[in-house]
């Protein structure tokens, strides 16, 4: 295929995938489920414009010179000779592929292909992550010796001080060491899995990297 085709054909992809965002944002989300896949066709129409904006840089960079190549040709003779001479090639190429089928790349269609390929998990509990699902962590956290009896009793307790990590005597956490740090692996873990899965579009490493900036700092 022609740079040229390839350069417009990529810009169209842009200009619709752009239009399916704003598309998408228009939508509105009734209930938790319908919030959650919204935000994550759009993060995919953003992966996919960024994917294509960087398919355009490369061609614009003509790092094989084919673009200079091909604009040379066009501007050479007589610009009508160079027109016809190049509409020529163009019914060559779909008499030699009669059957080729032209992308539908509508803010439709992208719309259509994304939701189709979407898919995000969450447990019972969670309900599309309108709530956080802890009871793996739960059991985790009351096989240490240290943790109170009303934690490992009822859960709703766990869920309201499992964030107070100051509340846990230092010394007990190095006596138990090895289990306090699995534990904190794993909630971290699920955590950020858990933020992944409800806000697509939030940059997590930008965020982590400003966090630990700031732990280091009053560190």
């Amino acid at each position: 295929m022609r740079i040229l085709e390839l350069i417009r054909g990529t810009h169209e992809i842009c200009e619709s995938t752009e239009l399916a965002i704003g598309e998408e944002l228009d939508l509105e989300s009734r209930g938790q489920k319908e919030k959650t896949y919204k935000e994550h066709a759009i993060h995919a129409h953003v992966q996919s414009s960024v994917n294509a904006h960087k398919r355009l840089n490369a061609l614009y960079e003509d790092n094989d010179g084919m673009l200079k190549d091909e604009i040379k040709a066009l501007k050479e003779g007589d610009v009508f000779e160079s027109f016809y001479r190049s509409l020529g090639k163009t019914q060559e190429y779909h008499r030699k592929y009669p059957d080729l089928v032209v992308e539908d790349v509508s803010p439709a269609m992208l719309s259509t292909k994304v939701n189709e390929v979407v898919s995000v998990s969450f447990s019972g509990e969670e309900v599309f992550g309108k709530y956080l699902d802890l009871n793996e962590q739960h059991v985790m956290y009351c096989s240490l010796s240290f943790v109170d009896d009303a934690i490992k009793e009822d859960y709703l307790t766990f869920l309201d001080k499992f964030l107070d990590f100051g509340a846990v005597n230092e010394k007990a956490k190095e006596r138990e060491k090895k289990g306090y740090f699995s534990y904190l692996q794993s909630l971290v873990e699920y955590l950020m899995g858990f933020l992944a899965r409800v806000q697509p579009l939030v940059n997590t490493n930008k965020m982590i990297t400003e966090w630990e900036r700031e732990f280091g700092n009053k560190w």
